[in-house]
């Protein structure tokens, strides 16, 4: 059936609404089943047993200290770096992959004032550590598990997962405050990292567009709402075309494979990506986008954040989820970083930072009925 608007998340498999929140646990799985089928695909084996020792440790900034750990899985082997206050206590910490030297910049661009003024534990892994950010595919997790056969996406987000499994048996980490990161593709990881891993309290996704929580079906800028050209935002077609090893094949028959990728078999996909935001409710989750990133599709985002929302105020979460916006282009922008560090002090920590003024500030007029026509029961 073609749906030219978001699908309605209260719907169930056989039918019928959902009408009270004691029925969401159910609903998140046949939502979330929707989405591993179609979108993420099947997930690595998951150890028996996850261990780490710190092979490399030194001061840093005066006040924090880094270590570099080998985190063994059993047959599967990487290291993570970890950045720490060098003081006693238990701290919140953010957990995401660095692209070095795939890109020449860093995924996390205040890590310093993170550690040395605010507390916060920075544990990253480089993505070549677990799958290869290569159109064919293939790294180190597919040569560990040859009967792994799912994508990028996911591969990275079982590292994470592996990751806090370590982290969890650290004495200087809060277990009650991890917290998932990314921008871009790693935005897309972000979000399906803390699908997965629900000991994440908090997500914060950056420019995560297309297959993130831009919308498939409804495409705009920022000057002019809903235009659904295709040359200017990303689409599964492009995506699936330019970017194969992210997402499942079974999202092909949904994208156009032909340039410029146009919106057309989108309209029969049964979810969209406020399916995603829903899911991750009631947890905290902080969406920032660059208001020049046109390729991210900000009017595709604002849609499924009204949409997620509806679920959100279902079960009485409705501050649990906050956005930002910037001047400027597609990146991580230190604002951006910042104002994750702020939302996480307000909700993870009981905090009044003044950033968080910064907050919420919407850049689009459109209301719901512009995206949707159903209502929260």
């Amino acid at each position: 059936m073609e749906q030219k608007k978001l699908p309605d998340p209260f719907m169930g498999p056989d039918g019928t609404r959902i009408t009270s929140p004691a029925e969401w646990p159910a609903q998140k799985k046949y939502l979330m089943d929707m989405l591993d089928h179609f979108l993420y695909g099947p997930m690595p084996p998951q150890p028996e047993k996850v261990s780490g020792t710190v092979i490399k440790s030194e001061k840093i900034y005066n006040a924090a200290i880094a270590d570099t750990v080998k985190i063994d899985c059993g047959k599967f082997q990487f290291e993570a770096s970890i950045k720490r206050p060098d003081k006693p206590g238990k701290f919140p910490v953010i957990c995401g992959y660095t692209m070095e030297p795939v890109f020449s910049v860093k995924s996390f661009p205040a890590e310093e004032e993170a550690l040395c003024e605010r507390d916060y534990v920075l544990a990253t892994i480089n993505v070549n550590a677990i799958a290869f950010d290569k159109s064919e595919g293939g790294g180190p997790i597919y040569d560990a598990c040859p009967e792994f056969s799912g994508k990028a996406i996911m591969a990275w987000s079982w590292g994470i997962m592996r990751l806090n499994d370590y982290l969890l048996q650290c004495d200087f980490i809060d277990p009650k405050m991890l917290i998932a990161a990314g921008c871009s593709r790693l935005g897309k990881q972000t979000i399906c990292t803390a699908l997965h891993d629900e000991r994440i309290a908090l997500a914060g996704v950056a420019g995560s567009g297309c297959g993130g929580f831009g919308s498939f079906r409804i495409l705009g800028t920022l000057k002019d709402g809903q235009t659904q050209d295709s040359t200017k935002m990303e689409t599964i077609g492009r995506m699936s075309q330019v970017f194969p090893h992210w997402f499942s094949e079974n999202m092909l028959p949904f994208g156009s494979p032909q340039s410029p990728h146009p919106v057309l078999n989108e309209y029969h996909l049964p979810f969209d990506m406020h399916f995603a935001r829903a899911c991750l409710a009631p947890r905290y989750v902080l969406t920032s986008n660059a208001l020049e990133d046109t390729w991210g599709n900000l009017y595709g985002d604002w849609g499924t954040y009204l949409a997620a929302q509806e679920l959100y105020q279902f079960l009485g979460a409705e501050d649990n989820t906050a956005f930002f916006y910037r001047p400027g282009t597609h990146r991580y922008d230190e604002s951006e970083f910042l104002a994750l560090l702020d939302f996480a002090d307000a909700k993870l920590r009981g905090l009044s930072p003044k950033g968080i003024a910064d907050l919420n500030k919407a850049v689009f007029t459109a209301g719901k009925k512009a995206f949707f026509d159903w209502e929260r029961p």
